[in-house]
């Protein structure tokens, strides 16, 4: 937003061109806008040509295609512009991680301590550490979280720790509108985490992503239905439970799982999925339908059929 390119356009007016000449000069203005987009130079461009537009699309590069208008041009320069500045004060939101450790000798909490410190100085980030009862919490802002979990799918800390520590690490991201905020939010997903043994992130609007690392990484609305509440208090299970399991059935498409399927999509034991299959049976909301045969030796697998509201239904 420093300085705005504009690429004049050319001395023969676009009506009197033949296909050709306009085909090479939508092809110089794309390579022209690569060169700035790749050194970084531009946030999008704004162009009025639908052809111009799909060479943009070919290339990824971020484009508004617009009619050219010099009054709409410039209301919609204005409204991408307002957009580029609410996402750079998005970035520069409170954020607070939870950094856990499974031992809690003073040795332990040193070497910690200096990991984290060595991490921070080998990532440039913007760490600000504290001591807290399970470890440390880190206090920076939502940019330096997005750098350090690759945008919100891997937890670069954690693996750093792994490898400097022989002590378990578990990490809670937490984003807020507030620093207090912030470290609410990075104490519950510091919670999930310990539970699961893996890294947690609950954003600002109140959503949980989680397991990061995991090939099965599920987002969670802020707050779980009235349906989703009653039927995890018939159930006795957790509302997240609730939400866990029908964000998976809806990325399944479909109402039908096992509970070695439930256990590898939610990173659990086949012991802890088959707990909440079983309490959901209990409850009314789930039965069984059949065995599953196996490749392998054993007994086949039971098959559930859940009923829980928002819940796709599948085909035996």
């Amino acid at each position: 937003m420093e300085q705005l390119y504009q690429i004049d356009p050319p001395a023969v007016p676009y009506e009197q061109m033949s296909l050709e000449q306009l085909c090479q000069i939508e092809d110089e203005f794309v390579h022209i806008v690569q060169k700035l987009w790749n050194n970084k130079r531009i946030d999008l461009v704004i162009c009025s040509s639908g052809g111009t537009a799909q060479l943009l699309e070919q290339s990824s590069i971020p484009y508004q295609l617009i009619y050219p208008m010099p009054h709409q041009i410039q209301q919609a320069l204005d409204f991408l512009v307002h957009k580029i500045m609410l996402r750079r004060t998005k970035d520069s939101l409170s954020a607070v991680i939870s950094v856990s450790a499974s031992g809690s000798a003073d040795s332990q909490m040193k070497h910690l301590h200096k990991c984290l410190m060595d991490f921070n100085r080998e990532n440039v980030t913007d760490f600000l550490l504290q001591k807290s009862p399970h470890g440390f919490d880190i206090y920076t802002n939502l940019n330096t979280v997005r750098r350090i979990t690759n945008g919100f799918s891997a937890c670069r800390l954690r693996h750093y720790l792994c490898e400097h520590l022989d002590t378990g690490i578990c990490i809670g991201y937490g984003i807020g509108n507030s620093v207090s905020e912030a470290m609410e939010n990075a104490q519950d997903a510091g919670h999930e985490a310990r539970s699961g043994g893996s890294s947690y992130i609950i954003t600002e609007s109140g959503e949980r992503i989680g397991p990061l690392d995991s090939q099965h990484i599920l987002t969670l609305p802020g707050d779980p239905s009235p349906e989703q509440q009653e039927a995890a208090h018939r159930c006795g299970l957790s509302p997240i439970t609730i939400q866990k399991l029908c964000s998976v059935l809806q990325i399944m498409q479909t109402n039908i799982i096992t509970s070695r399927e439930l256990a590898s999509k939610l990173d659990v034991t086949v012991v802890n999925a088959n707990r909440v299959l079983n309490s959901l049976v209990e409850g009314g909301y789930a039965e069984t339908t059949f065995n599953k045969s196996t490749i392998s030796r054993g007994r086949p697998s039971k098959v559930y059929r859940i009923n829980l509201p928002g819940v796709p239904k599948g085909n035996e």
